[in-house]
């Protein structure tokens, strides 16, 4: 009896390797595979952008940074894994399932974060979300944590933080700080753009005079940027620089291949923000993808 409940045994083992085989084939036809993409932080790079909480210790701040990014792919609902280890300062995110194109394009995600993305301005309604609410939320946890930066109110949960699909940004014009602007995550990583999608970026002048950034898309990115602005004529984009939305123009018309970044900057910061594009100079350093 043991010995047939061991053939049984072994029998249901090999059912279950057959089935992992053919699942795997499956998705190999498909072009579905698992990546898993190694980070490392820069801790003082993400306390200049507010990612960490005051005076938290080098091991907080990776863990602040892994829940922030964690944000990302839970507002496009998609599955991974990730792991921290403090003591080198990486944060290894592991997906199960993913496309081949889209692991270039979760690459370019994390290259933009805390450097430069293109996100909309959340319209409420349209977007089935409750902005009073969600304000609600952001204004009762200020009055809890006023000392605290705005990017820790992204790491709680949905019933006291933010809705999935929302970003919290502060805001700079001309030098001049506004309130807080509610702007909308991607739900798709076609919908992901920022200076990683960029071929060159370049100093410029706007209409009035003001130093401006100019910028032309990749080969790899200029349908996706031409979709993803023509899907959104007549939203306010959020030009979201250094964790600060810099500039916030209504799209009167898709843009392709190419456009300008105008918020009345320096000739200073142009300068700056050029050199950071380039370099994708962020919190985030991408070491490997396998």
């Amino acid at each position: 009896m043991r010995r047939f409940l061991g053939n049984l045994a072994l029998i249901g083992v090999g059912a279950v390797m057959a089935s992992d085989g053919a699942a795997q084939d499956g998705q190999r036809s498909r072009g579905v595979a698992s990546v898993t993409y190694v980070l490392e932080v820069d801790p003082a790079r993400a306390e200049a952008l507010g990612w960490v909480a005051k005076d938290a210790s080098e091991a907080q701040a990776v863990e602040s940074v892994a829940s922030l990014v964690r944000r990302r792919f839970e507002a496009m609902e998609r599955a991974l894994r990730i792991q921290t280890d403090p003591a080198t300062r990486r944060i290894e995110l592991t997906m199960p399932q993913i496309q081949p194109r889209e692991r270039e394009l979760f690459a370019e995600m994390l290259r933009n974060l805390g450097v430069c993305e293109f996100l909309f301005f959340a319209e409420g309604e349209k977007d089935a979300i409750d902005l009073a609410r969600e304000q609600e939320k952001l204004d009762a946890w200020r009055r809890a944590n006023p000392s605290q930066p705005l990017a820790l109110f992204h790491v709680l949960a949905a019933s006291e933080g933010p809705h999935r699909r929302l970003l919290w940004s502060e805001t700079l014009f001309a030098g001049t700080a506004g309130r807080p602007e509610a702007l909308l995550l991607p739900d798709r990583p076609e919908a992901c753009f920022g200076a990683a999608g960029f071929a060159r970026v370049y100093a410029s002048l706007d209409d009035f005079g003001y130093p401006c950034l100019g910028f032309k898309t990749s080969d790899a990115r200029a349908a996706d940027f031409e979709a993803l602005t023509g899907a959104n004529v007549s939203r306010r984009l959020g030009l979201v620089i250094e964790d600060r939305v810099r500039s916030a123009p209504t799209l009167m018309a898709k843009l392709i291949g190419q456009g300008l970044i105008e918020g009345r900057f320096t000739e200073q910061e142009t300068a700056h923000f050029v050199e950071s594009f380039q370099e994708l100079a962020g919190p985030l350093k991408l070491l490997e993808i396998r």
